[in-house]
């Protein structure tokens, strides 16, 4: 017998009411949402911006991330740094199109799949029409260890890379959006919905992941009860945390908040919805910054971005773009900067 998502939800509604979490819970005024991205916004174009500068690969977590960021605040009307965005496109193509032609050739592309799949994502947010390039990406992604049914990155960064629910979800969108249909392509994906299915997300990050995807396929009921394990973590300050072990952070709370309401399982009038903002607001710095603890091993020497945070600054900077992209789901279309 299939469950009522929306029963279930009501359910969880009604026990944290019973607790001290919503009584006399007013939500935010749209009026300090604007306020909070007007001053994060210019920290995550001046980290994009110094990315480009100091490092010649195109780099997720200045890059796709800041996208995100830009794009969803100026389709509210947010005033955007266009040379940065210009410059992010740039980078992105050039780098694609370098290693498209070292793949044709038998060579390894340094990112792997997780490199093109947010190169997609970037051209996707910016207006990039399907061309010889972007198809030949999402040929490559389809082809990417084409013996497994999902992607992964080898090696581990954690949360944002390694695992394996985050890179078959960017493979997939980026299939979906550039791919040509091919026979190969469809199979790939259709054993990739197969292994979302049959195996279970552990993690938020995970959960954030495999939403996602299953909402990418429409696989409606397997979708509603992945959403409804993340409600069920949400924090009473508020927020998510990225393992049960560790606190509540603007990362894993603003990657949850974004993929529920993408998914359409949350409205963002909805009491999850505004305690996530709530914690949001209430956990961003004077400066306009978010900091978030790095998990990840150290990769490559360190460079200052711009943005603040220290060793921190690289998780905190995707974080701060899922918050504003949360951010700006809650304010109406004609909102102003």
């Amino acid at each position: 017998m299939k469950v009522s998502y929306s029963r279930l939800k009501g359910v969880l509604l009604n026990v944290a009411c019973l607790l001290p979490l919503c009584v006399g819970y007013a939500g935010v005024e749209s009026q300090n949402l604007r306020n909070s991205i007007a001053k994060g916004l210019p920290l995550i174009e001046r980290a994009a911006a110094a990315s480009l500068r100091e490092r010649a690969c195109y780099t997720c977590h200045n890059g796709a991330a800041a996208a995100i960021a830009m794009n969803a605040a100026f389709k509210v009307g947010f005033q955007i740094d266009r040379q940065v965005m210009n410059d992010v496109l740039a980078r992105s193509h050039s780098s694609m199109a370098r290693h498209m032609r070292n793949a044709q050739r038998g060579g390894r592309v340094p990112g792997q799949s997780d490199e093109v799949a947010w190169v997609t994502v970037s051209f996707d947010q910016l207006g990039w029409e399907k061309d010889v390039l972007s198809t030949g990406m999402a040929a490559f992604l389809s082809d990417y260890k084409s013996e497994q049914d999902y992607w992964q990155f080898t090696g581990k960064r954690l949360p944002t890379v390694g695992g394996a629910f985050t890179s078959t979800y960017i493979a997939l969108a980026g299939i979906e959006r550039y791919g040509d249909g091919a026979v190969a392509s469809r199979e790939r994906v259709a054993r990739a919905h197969d292994w979302l299915k049959n195996n279970q997300s552990f993690d938020t990050e995970d959960q954030v992941y495999r939403l996602r995807s299953l909402s990418l396929f429409g696989d409606e009921e397997a979708a509603e009860f992945e959403a409804l394990k993340l409600l069920s973590s949400q924090r009473s300050d508020g927020g998510w945390a990225q393992l049960p072990q560790m606190d509540s952070d603007a990362y894993a709370t603003s990657t949850t908040l974004s993929v529920l309401v993408d998914s359409e399982f949350l409205k963002p009038e909805e009491h999850w919805y505004q305690r996530g903002l709530s914690y949001l607001l209430d956990t961003q710095k004077a400066d306009g910054s978010w900091q978030v603890t790095k998990r990840a091993r150290v990769v490559q020497p360190h460079y200052e971005s711009g943005y603040p945070g220290g060793e921190d600054q690289f998780i905190s900077v995707v974080a701060a773009s899922w918050a504003i992209y949360s951010m700006v789901k809650a304010l109406p279309s004609e909102g102003v900067g």
